[in-house]
């Protein structure tokens, strides 16, 4: 993996020499990547971690920093101020995991300044031998999912001793590695895009819809459905249109959450609804609540991971037992967590964040803003239906998508004319 930006004009190839090391780390890490994803994709974080570990280990080497565009030190700033305001709101949290909550942002924020530096750094060449390296790991992964979703999970119970079900919902093991995998699937498309063209990004987004429709997560079905609408919309209009049109519903979403879950339950009587699956009802039924909740702290929230810590208060509900905690976690929507923790302020600064990740992605290559707008529907799908913002897993996944989505781009177009 040596840089010939930074390193020796003869750099030494010894068997146990830094440069082997590090390149034999990076390609481990690129292969095993869907392998943790599709089977164990709580260990994403050990992942993200060991992998921005290795990128500063391999900027130290290479003695390289490569300074970040002016849109990427934009977010940078407001990725800062938006950790600064997480912190700000620790006094005032009921949540006594905030802490920790705040580090694994932390760890995500590095693993952004770090990780995406040093694939700045790569040369073409390397960028596509990781790249296909994450390919072939991805691909493996998805396949094994693909057995343990239709097999009764033969992995799981070989290495759980029959003893665990991965359905229950203390592991829920086959949703969040759906999850995880209908983010991730997207940017290795882009890498099979560059080398072999559009049929080999169809067919791993093909393989992927296919396992996908084997297994129970309705979100991972709708993440790549979006991500499939949004490919659609680009050879009907112009990447430049569609990405507005994200911009727009970014920004709408953001605004809308809040009045938008409240005439869901209290106009629409959406909880009701026969023709809604119970999943769906009773996320209506936590949207409302969320939302009544919201409007007694609008301008900072209740702080950092209050969400799974507010007392219910003497509600109700018409789905579960109701325990100490007015929500099971988390909203089940980002924009309402946002809302609900760091309030207007946070809302604000969540939203420019990720404005500026779409302006970004207007900067690639006119190739390369399909998929990229693709993962961002996806993600900003997922992260409307199902998971808490701040599950660290969750987190990682998303960054991992971003760190391969550069990655892909690095890479040189080989794909045939």
């Amino acid at each position: 993996m040596t840089d010939p930006v930074a390193a020796d004009p003869a750099p030494s190839f010894r068997r146990f020499s830094a440069d082997t090391v590090l390149a034999a780390l990076a390609v481990f890490l690129a292969a095993v990547l869907g392998l943790c994803a599709g089977l164990v994709p709580r260990g994403l974080p050990v992942w993200i971690n060991l992998a921005t570990l290795t990128a500063l280990a391999a900027l130290v080497r290479w003695r390289a920093m490569p300074l970040p565009s002016p849109g990427g030190r934009a977010g940078a700033a407001v990725a800062a101020g938006f950790l600064g305001l997480a912190a700000a709101s620790l006094p005032w949290t009921p949540a006594g995991r905030a802490p920790a909550t705040l580090g694994e942002l932390a760890y995500i924020a590095a693993a952004a300044l770090i990780a995406g530096a040093a694939v700045r750094a790569l040369v073409p060449a390397t960028a596509e031998r990781l790249g296909l390296a994450v390919a072939a790991g991805m691909t493996v992964g998805i396949v094994l999912f693909g057995v343990e979703t239709n097999a009764d999970f033969p992995l799981y119970h070989l290495f759980h001793g029959g003893k665990a079900d991965p359905r229950t919902e203390a592991f829920n093991v086959p949703k969040r590695a759906a999850a995880a995998l209908a983010v991730l699937v997207w940017p290795v498309a882009l890498m099979l895009y560059h080398r072999w063209g559009a049929r080999a990004a169809a067919a791993v987004l093909v393989l992927m819809a296919a396992v996908s429709l084997g297994q129970s997560s309705r979100s991972a079905l709708a993440g790549l459905a979006a991500g499939g609408l949004v490919l659609l919309a680009v050879r009907r209009w112009p990447a430049a249109a569609v990405r507005e049109g994200l911009m727009a519903v970014t920004v709408a979403a953001f605004a809308g959450a809040v009045p938008a879950a409240l005439v869901a339950e209290r106009v629409a009587h959406l909880s009701d609804a026969g023709w809604l699956f119970q999943s769906a009802r009773h996320r209506v039924e936590i949207w409302d609540r969320a939302a009544t909740k919201i409007l007694e702290s609008p301008w900072l929230g209740l702080g950092l991971d209050s969400s799974r810590a507010v007392p219910a208060g003497g509600v109700t509900s018409k789905f579960e037992p109701m325990d100490n905690t007015l929500l099971p976690l988390h909203p089940h929507n980002a924009f309402l967590q946002v809302w609900f923790e760091l309030g207007a302020a946070g809302a604000v600064l969540a939203t420019a964040l990720l404005l500026l990740v779409l302006r970004a992605v207007g900067r690639l290559a006119a190739g390369d803003q399909p998929l990229a707008l693709a993962l961002y529907a996806a993600g900003l799908t997922l992260s409307s239906m199902a998971y808490g913002l701040w599950q660290a897993w969750w987190m990682a996944a998303l960054m991992a998508a971003a760190l391969l989505t550069a990655l892909a781009v690095r890479s040189p177009w080989r794909r045939p004319s």
